[in-house]
């Protein structure tokens, strides 16, 4: 987060291939697409130059980016510029409003934990694994109550239909 550019150049070849050789519809990031390496806690301006980074080189690949968090999305910004934060505003705007979505806080607004899109016949399930409602980091956790949104998000739509189901982490004891 300290350099001019916060991704690495062989990320950025890597996405250029993609968009070149694959016109991808879809992109789906399953976290750590940031890491702290041992830095300080972001400012505002940190913070906003790497969720500007990140979206304009995830954004050209494809209009459709859905994002889950990693642990290093959280860590790197601490409490007050959760760099995690940012996909819940950037996945409605890019995409638009969820089919579903399940949120931590009371008021159902904020921390984003789980969310649904149905987007060209194809169920898109999210699940941040990590997550900082105990306002920690770095403890790989998700709730009980977004594993059970989950399935029961799973029941409504069946076995007949192609579910993409997108999480940084397995979930514990999962087959």
């Amino acid at each position: 987060q300290n350099q001019d550019q916060i991704m690495r150049e062989t990320n950025l070849e890597m996405l250029k291939t993609i968009k070149e050789k694959e016109h991808p519809d879809v992109v789906l990031v399953g976290g750590d697409t940031i890491s702290n390496n041992g830095g300080q806690p972001w400012d505002e301006a940190t913070y906003q130059k790497v969720v500007s980074q990140l979206t304009a080189a995830l954004g050209d690949v494809s209009d459709t980016v859905l994002y889950v968090n990693g642990n290093h999305d959280y860590e790197v910004g601490g409490t007050a510029f959760n760099s995690g934060a940012f996909i819940d505003t950037e996945m409605r705007a890019k995409v638009g409003a969820y089919a579903d979505v399940l949120y931590e806080s009371e008021d159902r607004e904020s921390n984003l934990l789980a969310y649904y899109y149905k987007i060209d016949g194809v169920h898109f399930v999210g699940l941040n694994t990590p997550y900082n409602g105990d306002k920690t980091v770095g403890g790989y956790l998700y709730t009980p109550e977004s594993v059970e949104w989950v399935a029961d998000r799973l029941a409504e739509i069946g076995t007949d239909e192609p579910v993409i189901f997108l999480s940084h982490y397995m979930l514990q004891d999962s087959r």
